[in-house]
């Protein structure tokens, strides 16, 4: 699996047609790209299917430092910056989800579609 040149680095799998739609899966905390083994299969055909572990988990370097929302949503743009991805439909599960709202409302224009599963805005009572 290739890992970006990103700080931290993060290692993703890019699969499906050059030129299809970008089709990103967040995952949830602690997840890793397996996890999204089937949707991958199931949509490269049609979409470029970019799954990828989040700092610390996987494959992805580990970054001792106090890290926010915000922080995970900027290594996501960072990545889609070096594969050259200017708009992308996102699914976000769970943890992903939190994460995929940080990136829709720091970055609207960055994001197509925006799928939230098993997710919650965050905050004290979430």
């Amino acid at each position: 699996m290739p890992t970006a040149m990103t700080k931290p680095a993060l290692c993703y799998s890019l699969s499906g047609p050059e030129g299809g739609r970008p089709l990103v899966f967040i995952n949830g905390l602690g997840g890793v790209q397996a996890a999204f083994q089937l949707q991958v299969r199931g949509l490269k055909d049609h979409h470029q299917v970019l799954v990828y572990d989040h700092r610390g988990v996987g494959g992805s370097e580990l970054v001792d430092e106090d890290v926010s929302m915000a922080d995970y949503a900027k290594d996501l743009i960072s990545l889609l910056d070096e594969l050259g991805f200017d708009e992308v439909d996102i699914a976000g599960l769970s943890f992903g989800g939190r994460v995929a709202q940080e990136l829709a409302l720091g970055w609207p224009d960055r994001v197509r579609r925006l799928i939230l599963c098993g997710t919650s805005a965050g905050g004290r009572l979430h």
